[in-house]
């Protein structure tokens, strides 16, 4: 295992092109990058519906315990009305929240896939194999 990563650790050098004055990365970047932040945008925005749904489940659910313990007159109406509140805030805060995730890790895509310059990749060696390396200038 040690010799394959002496193997590819020497393609890799062997490989790469130095740089020369005129390969200058670029220093803008491009519309994608813009997708990527309204996407983390939206996100947390997702992130922050899933947590307010949280919040209003458990304080339908405590609404719904007052009735059931006779804290409060029973009145048929409220009760379902209170049911049906829990039975929403059960599903749509899992919505959020998932939807949220997905918003970032498109974001932090797109963010990533718009680098101002190629990413550096390295492969190192190592005692039990090797270890691919990513830097991921921001």
């Amino acid at each position: 295992m040690r010799a394959l990563s002496l193997v590819v650790a020497a393609a890799v050098v062997v490989s790469s092109v130095p740089a020369r004055a005129e390969d200058a990365p670029r220093s803008t970047r491009g519309a994608l990058s813009g997708v990527g932040v309204a996407l983390l945008v939206l996100g947390v925005t997702g992130l922050g519906m899933g947590l307010g749904g949280v919040i209003n489940f458990v304080s339908a659910d405590e609404r719904l315990a007052l009735y059931r313990s006779g804290a409060q007159s029973e009145d048929a109406a409220v009760v379902s009305v209170l049911r049906r509140q829990r039975t929403d805030a059960e599903v749509l805060p899992w919505v959020g929240l998932g939807a949220g995730v997905a918003l970032l890790a498109a974001g932090v895509l797109c963010v990533v896939l718009d680098a101002p310059r190629p990413l550096p990749v390295a492969f190192v060696p190592t005692a039990q194999g090797g270890l691919l390396t990513l830097s991921l200038p921001l």
